[in-house]
């Protein structure tokens, strides 16, 4: 039973940590025990994380690989590809570097968005700019041909 504990706290350690997931103690100590259900809710977690990475990854990186560049230096680059393992000899992420690229994306989407929606608005702005030149032309070109 206490080889069980200690490779699941391992497990969660070493692997489960890196999704996001940390399993409490006791929860530890049931599936050890092989209390029931325990294992389906943990598999049912793991599955919802793997595929909210996965999604993000489609949305963060379209292509196989792709590079960011670190707040500290312009040089620094981190060349991530499927499952965030760096292209170089490096096979791990943290997972405080990767939350930390999640967020950038997050804040330059918003900041496409307010972008877009200013682009749609100036375009707006200048059909109405152009339909009161073309009502402002017609009412001269009435006054001259009255004239």
């Amino acid at each position: 039973m206490q080889h069980k504990k200690s490779n699941w706290g391992l497990l969660n350690k070493k692997i489960l940590s890196n999704f996001g997931l940390d399993i409490p103690d006791v929860i530890i100590a049931g599936i050890s025990n092989g209390k029931p259900g325990l294992i389906e809710v943990l598999l049912f977690n793991l599955r919802l994380k793997i595929n909210e990475q996965l999604e993000l990854e489609d949305k963060i990186l379209p292509q196989t690989s792709l590079s960011f560049s670190t707040s500290n230096s312009n040089s620094n680059k981190i060349a991530l590809n499927r499952f965030n393992e760096p292209s170089n000899s490096n096979k791990n992420i943290s997972r405080i570097d990767y939350e930390e690229i999640k967020q950038q994306y997050l804040e330059q989407e918003e900041q496409i968005e307010v972008l877009q929606a200013k682009v749609r608005r100036l375009e707006h702005v200048l059909q109405l700019k152009d339909k009161r030149i073309e009502h402002l032309i017609t009412i001269l070109n009435n006054d001259h041909s009255n004239k």
